[in-house]
């Protein structure tokens, strides 16, 4: 799911195992019987540890292998009198299959050839960790006057050549004031279906998730989401929107550094309380991306063009940057795309702020990774060819005084900032919003980016935003456009008045 929630939406339609329909049991094991058959190796993700032993119970009952019930081992380690037996036998029965007291574990385990997890660290040298999720291959057994009794459990792990014999584990625990039991059983559990906050450290292609009603927590449905590597391998039982959620201390956080650094991009917002459930809908999740982008609200932005001009850069500019960068210029521009609904926004951003008619056009650009300083390019150059020569002008510009000095405040020392720098000056490392301000600082004009963030607004980084993100009346800059509506790939904007 490394994607965003508004594309994960977009697909999910298809990926609910029911359309519009309550999905049972039965149904969460079909899907993962038929996803087992093929081969795809898949997991149940459910919020609920409740949730988890239904579906782990019903999965057992009907994989089609020998079920093998493993009873614990649980031996009276005190010597108590006789007469004292029937009250110890009594606080024992109150506890025994308390799991808390036992380490996670159980008095009884249903387990067969198939995924389970290890629930206690075995050897954190090989990663035979707590979470790790395996396959039983087989169950080892021997006999003790005349009773067959399982003594181990052979299990392939994906990280070793070969299997490992996995034995009960001890644990003592106290039933009464210094009377303590032993007892003895394997720490593991089925893991057909675990929940959410078990799955944070693994990574699968296959994945059934119930991000429903159930779901508690904040970041639980990211979680789940995030850890699919593609999403032909999402299947949902359910879809609740409304759980989607962060945390509002790290909204907090988030906005606390945006104000120290970055004031122009403005606060993230905040989800609000869980009023009505919206559950997802075939017809919801299959609405066109193109009215989804129109749904989003137009905001005017801070009257910045007090301090800059609403044209884009003028002829004697462009001439004179590309002179001093020794840029190579071309006669024609290629051909603009007017009827980007983007211009339409962006014209519209600027007649709020202006109270003035543009035309605005669109010039889309290679998404190479060099997209940042390919429209650059194009505006200066009447052509994307410079773009590399334009990175490394850039680049090098941010290894100058006081550019260095101001722009290495952003990041935690200054090794961060040149390893971060140097990365950036690798061929098709995308463009950050720090190459913006560098370059505005460069070029000495102001560059405007129609960027969304919830909602399409205006960034203006002026030449001086190094040292002061604000302008004042003295101001009065050029403008390069730019657009960043996917906040993955920036194209060019030409910007004339009417």
């Amino acid at each position: 799911m490394a994607t965003s929630h508004q594309q994960t939406a977009r697909c999910s339609g298809k990926r609910l195992i029911a359309q519009n329909k309550r999905v049972t049991k039965n149904k969460i094991c079909d899907r993962y019987l038929e996803l087992e058959h093929a081969r795809k190796s898949p997991l149940v993700l459910l919020p609920t540890t409740v949730l988890c032993d239904k579906i782990n119970s019903a999965t057992l009952d009907r994989i089609g292998t020998t079920v093998h019930n493993l009873d614990a081992i649980d031996i009276l380690e005190t010597i108590v009198k006789k007469s004292l037996m029937p009250k110890i036998e009594k606080a024992y029965q109150k506890v025994e299959t308390d799991t808390t007291r036992t380490a996670g574990l159980e008095k009884s385990l249903r387990l067969c050839v198939g995924v389970v997890m290890l629930k206690q660290n075995k050897d954190v040298d090989t990663g035979l960790v707590n979470g790790l999720v395996e396959i039983v291959q087989d169950f080892l057994s021997s006999k003790q006057n005349s009773t067959v009794q399982i003594h181990s459990v052979k299990i392939k792990f994906q990280n070793l050549n070969f299997a490992v014999q996995i034995q009960r584990e001890s644990c003592s625990f106290q039933v009464h004031n210094e009377i303590f039991y032993t007892k003895k059983q394997f720490s593991l559990m089925l893991a057909f279906g675990i929940t959410v906050h078990k799955f944070q450290s693994l990574s699968l292609n296959s994945v059934i998730i119930d991000a429903g009603p159930a779901t508690f927590g904040c970041g639980m449905v990211y979680v789940a989401l995030f850890r699919v590597t593609t999403l032909h391998g999402l299947h949902l039982v359910d879809l609740d929107e409304t759980k989607i959620k962060c945390d509002t201390k790290v909204v907090n956080k988030y906005n606390r550094l945006r104000d120290l650094y970055t004031p122009h991009v403005g606060h993230l917002g905040t989800a609000k309380a869980d009023i009505h459930r919206k559950r997802v809908t075939r017809k919801k999740l299959q609405e066109p991306l193109q009215a989804q982008t129109k749904s989003k609200s137009i905001v005017a932005s801070t009257n910045i063009f007090y301090y800059c001009n609403i044209r884009s850069l003028d002829y004697d500019f462009k001439k004179h940057t590309s002179q001093t960068l020794n840029l190579v210029t071309t006669r024609d521009m290629p051909e603009e795309s007017c009827r980007s609904s983007l211009a339409q926004i962006f014209a519209k951003l600027i007649c709020n702020a202006t109270q003035q008619h543009v035309n605005v056009a669109v010039c889309k650009v290679a998404g190479d990774g060099n997209c940042l300083f390919r429209p650059i390019s194009l505006k200066l150059t009447n052509s994307e060819n410079s773009h590399r020569q334009l990175r490394d002008t850039i680049t090098r510009h941010m290894f100058q005084a006081p550019v260095l000095q101001a722009m290495s405040n952003m990041f935690a020392d200054i090794n961060s900032y040149i390893d971060h720098v140097e990365q950036m000056t690798q061929d098709g490392t995308w463009g950050t919003e720090n190459k913006i301000i560098a370059a505005a600082h460069l070029f000495s004009c102001s560059i405007v980016c129609l960027a969304t963030y919830n909602e399409y607004h205006l960034q203006h980084f002026p030449p001086h935003f190094l040292l002061n993100p604000q302008c004042n009346s003295l101001c009065h800059h050029q403008t390069l456009y730019l657009i960043n509506s996917t906040e993955s790939h920036y194209d060019l904007a030409i910007i004339c008045t009417q």
